[in-house]
């Protein structure tokens, strides 16, 4: 590989500015106890019931007060270079750079970039991650028509059949259950009764 040229590689220890648009996930306080773990249930006749809030219970823990979502958006961070790769794939070149995490002093948790995302300056950096949010917003629209005007989504009728098949399977198992049990509790009345239901 030491016949290849490649201009402008970025060593370890270099800063720069890195570039990408994506999702990540984020903790709210939680939009149905406001962060009180619990909320007030108003019942029909005016009393009122307090109660935990299942909204931000994670499985079967107790409430947190907080729920995980999703965001998107571009970011541009500040790193420095903590490797890289340089790959010849039969005469096209791969460069790929290694740096931390954010937060990460850890040699194991790092990211990946490539030299396309690398920038000198962070004005540079912001205005690369904003052209790829618009182009990516772009794209979600152009499919969000696409899915209405053709009718697409994301499961298919096939889908649709398979759900509702195993649905009715194990409602009709659950019914038989229930019928079992109802017969048994009139047999046990009848016994309970001296013979008569």
């Amino acid at each position: 590989m030491s016949d290849l040229n490649i201009p402008d590689l970025r060593n370890k220890g270099d800063v720069c500015w890195f570039a990408s648009y994506g999702r990540s996930q984020e903790r709210e306080t939680c939009p149905v106890c406001f962060g009180k773990l619990a909320v007030t249930i108003i019942l029909g006749d005016d009393s009122a019931v307090e109660t935990k809030c299942e909204y931000c219970s994670e499985g079967f823990g107790p409430p947190r007060g907080t729920v995980q979502t999703w965001k998107s958006g571009p970011t541009v961070e500040r790193i420095t270079i903590a490797g890289r790769a340089i790959e010849d794939n039969d005469g096209h070149v791969e460069v790929t750079y290694k740096f931390n995490m954010s937060g990460s002093d850890c040699c194991r948790s790092y990211r990946t970039a490539r030299p396309d995302d690398l920038f000198d300056s962070e004005t540079e950096a912001q205005a690369e991650a904003n052209r790829r949010a618009s182009e990516a917003t772009r794209e979600e629209f152009e499919m969000s028509l696409r899915r209405k005007h053709t009718g697409q989504t994301d499961r298919t009728y096939s889908w649709g059949v398979g759900y509702h098949r195993n649905e009715a399977k194990d409602h009709r198992r659950q019914a038989e259950y229930h019928e079992q049990a109802c017969r048994v509790c009139k047999d046990r009345a009848k016994k309970a009764k001296g013979g008569k239901a």
